[in-house]
């Protein structure tokens, strides 16, 4: 199994994008914030199907749940939306 990119605890600077519907996008904030847990995104057994007959592999797709320091909320990105700062250690009590 392949290790995942962040782990809980690093501290991360994130960018949040603006999509516009004809596939643009504009930076919209950035921020700086710490990773809360790793998401695995799944879809349906028709919807997996049809991702695999169409592009012949598997989607396994990780999102990462960050608590933004700047205003307190907890948000949802992709690992391309995040860059590692620091490392974090979690240590056990």
């Amino acid at each position: 199994m392949k290790k995942p990119r962040f782990e809980q605890g690093d501290l991360v600077r994130y960018f949040e994008f603006e999509q516009f519907h004809y596939g643009e996008g504009v930076l919209r904030n950035t921020g700086l914030g710490i990773v809360v847990n790793e998401m695995h995104v799944s879809w349906d057994d028709k919807v997996n199907q049809w991702i695999e007959t169409s592009t012949w592999k598997t989607e396994k797709v990780t999102r990462y749940r960050v608590h933004c320091t700047d205003s307190g909320l907890l948000k949802s990105f992709g690992a391309r939306s995040l860059e590692l700062i620091a490392k974090g250690y979690i240590k056990e009590v």
